[in-house]
Order: C-alpha cells, then sequence, then structure tokens
C-alpha cells in the first residue's frame, strides 16, 4: 500500500462547524459539525478522487512543495489591570 501525505487547511465557519479545502486538488472542499467530522470527510473526498483519477489512468495529484509554515491558535492568560 502506497501512502501520499496532504495538506488540509481548515477554518472555522461563522456559523459554526469548519470548511477544509485541500490545496493540492483545486475544487476539493467540504465542511464539518467538528474537527472531528469534517477530518473525516475531507479523507473521504480525498480518497475518492484519488480513486476516480486512478480509474482514468491518471496520476494521484501532489504537492509542489510541503508546507513552509505552521499556523496554530494560542490564547494567553491576560494580566488583570486594576
Amino acid at each position: 500500500m502506497i501512502y501520499q501525505r496532504y495538506t488540509v487547511r481548515i477554518r472555522p465557519d461563522a456559523g459554526g462547524g469548519y470548511w477544509a479545502e485541500v490545496p493540492a486538488v483545486p475544487g476539493l472542499a467540504c465542511f464539518g459539525e467538528s474537527l472531528e467530522l469534517v477530518t473525516a470527510n475531507v479523507r473521504e473526498l480525498l480518497e475518492a478522487e484519488l480513486r476516480r483519477r486512478q480509474e482514468r489512468g491518471l496520476r494521484p495529484l501532489a504537492e509542489a512543495d510541503p508546507p513552509a509554515e505552521y499556523v496554530l491558535p494560542v490564547t494567553v492568560r491576560l494580566l488583570n489591570q486594576n
């Protein structure tokens, strides 16, 4: 079995839940009510897209470069300013 790693960008939705997109696969985006659901949804869509490409005799899409940076939200406690 061969494995391929893809970068998935996940962003919170203003109405709740999360949106995910795969930059290496134009147009591949999905929604999930939780991080777990959006992750499962994007994995399922990505695997289906790769199967379709394989059935058509096309090579899997690959990322041009691995991500050069990582973005993490960090919450800090502020000192009480009385």
